[in-house]
């Protein structure tokens, strides 16, 4: 009969390792999210348009200056 997950400390060791592996993707993904947290930031102060948006601003400019 065989036991598995005995007093030999491998179940240990690989339940720390296990940790150590999942600390560490953690570690990693809070800083991938800090990152595009910071991209985000970066375009606060402006309003971001699509192409046909921005054509149809550009045309109100030019139909009525006062518009804009």
């Amino acid at each position: 009969m065989e036991i598995r997950g005995g007093a030999d400390g491998n179940t240990r060791s690989n339940y720390r390792d296990s940790n150590q592996t999942k600390t560490l993707r953690l570690e990693e993904q809070n800083r991938k999210l800090q990152q595009e947290l910071l991209e985000e930031r970066k375009n606060t102060n402006f309003t971001q348009t699509y192409p046909k948006g921005w054509e149809r601003i550009r045309n109100l400019i030019q139909s009525n200056p006062g518009a804009a």
